[in-house]
């Protein structure tokens, strides 16, 4: 069990975001391409991609609006993820969830004009997760790689690094 490791793709980054965050047992992780911040996105109205993704859950949420819009607004957005991922807003956003990692390996893995995973929302996300690993003396154990000029997919260049950094910390 000390050899765990998890990693995915989108919704698969996402699912190993969070279960890094909730497993104790994940004893290194390298999501791709999932790791975001929803209230970031939706304090900056830069939730249109991911809100692209589930187009007809968006869809029934503006229908059922009392504002009549072509285009969900951020408080639909917001209540969309309330019903969604209650508290995710709130409590287990990347800013909260990412710090609860450390002192463990966890490097995500974004494309610089990923759209779904806005890269300003990430960087603020890691700024959090930065402080906890520096005051736990384990600054090195958190990476952030970006690829440049890639949006919202996984290349070959992304895989490489996931596994890269997953056998570094699994394969000592």
């Amino acid at each position: 069990m000390k050899r765990v490791g998890v990693t995915g793709v989108s919704l698969g980054g996402m699912h190993a975001w969070l279960l890094a965050a909730a497993d104790k047992r994940i004893a290194a992780a390298a999501p791709m391409i999932g790791v975001q911040n929803f209230k970031w996105a939706v304090d900056n109205e830069a939730y249109q991609p991911r809100v692209d993704s589930i187009s007809e859950v968006f869809k029934a949420a503006v229908v059922e609006d009392v504002h009549d819009k072509n285009m969900p607004t951020r408080e639909i957005v917001a209540a969309v993820w309330d019903k969604l991922l209650p508290g995710m807003l709130e409590k287990y956003d990347s800013p909260m969830s990412l710090p609860t990692i450390a002192p463990r390996p966890f490097m995500a893995i974004n494309g610089e004009l990923d759209g779904r995973c806005p890269l300003p929302g990430v960087e603020l996300a890691f700024q959090q997760a930065r402080k906890k690993y520096r005051e736990m003396g384990v600054e090195e154990n958190l990476e952030l790689f970006v690829e440049p000029g890639v949006g919202h997919q996984c290349t070959g260049m992304m895989w490489q690094k996931a596994s890269e950094f997953l056998d570094k910390h699994l394969l000592m």
